[in-house]
């Protein structure tokens, strides 16, 4: 195995330069009762949240429960809304790896899986804050990582892109025969 420690102050003036797209956040280590309960909570905003939003966008845009747009409208915010909690959720591992004193970047604001957005972005976009900075940084970064039944796409960042170097410890398990200097420069091929 082999285990590599980052410099959390690097990493956070990183994202500090980012102009707000980027934000870095500390691992929650909790147990599978918290987990319940934090399931449970989120399950009951969004309850609520679609409960007043169907009234809302009744009273303020589409004027008519049976408007084919009133669902459409509930059923983007309602994706937005899971998307959230979802988010959130990566920022939560269980106890056991508490050891690992974890912390994660995130991006700032939604990133819309909209191809046209990312790739093709040939005029500014109006969305709310940080829309535009945030499409700009994911332009042409977006990578995938492929399971056997899944695409997850992800951001990876350079190490030339940070302040100084990030790395600030590599441990090389009993069983890992590389040498340090070895897995130290295939690091900074990345």
């Amino acid at each position: 195995g082999c285990c590599i420690g980052f410099s959390k102050d690097i990493i956070q003036e990183f994202c500090d330069s980012s102009s707000g797209v980027l934000r870095l956040e500390k691992v929650i280590y909790v147990d599978e009762s918290q987990i319940a309960e934090m399931i449970s909570f989120h399950a009951g905003v969004i309850l609520k949240n679609m409960r007043n939003l169907r009234e809302w966008l009744v009273k303020e845009i589409t004027l008519k429960d049976d408007d084919p747009d009133t669902d459409g409208l509930i059923m983007y915010n309602f994706d937005g809304m899971i998307e959230s909690a979802f988010i959130e959720s990566l920022r939560l591992k269980t106890v056991h790896f508490r050891e690992e004193q974890e912390w994660r970047v995130f991006l700032s604001r939604r990133a819309y899986k909209n191809g046209d957005w990312v790739y093709n972005k040939k005029e500014p976009l109006q969305g709310p804050n940080l829309f535009d900075k945030t499409l700009d940084f994911l332009n042409d970064r977006i990578d995938f990582r492929c399971t056997n039944d899944d695409l997850i796409p992800f951001c990876p960042l350079k190490f030339a892109e940070f302040p100084g170097n990030p790395v600030t410890e590599l441990w090389l398990g009993p069983k890992n025969f590389t040498r340090k200097s070895d897995a130290e420069l295939f690091l900074w091929k990345y």
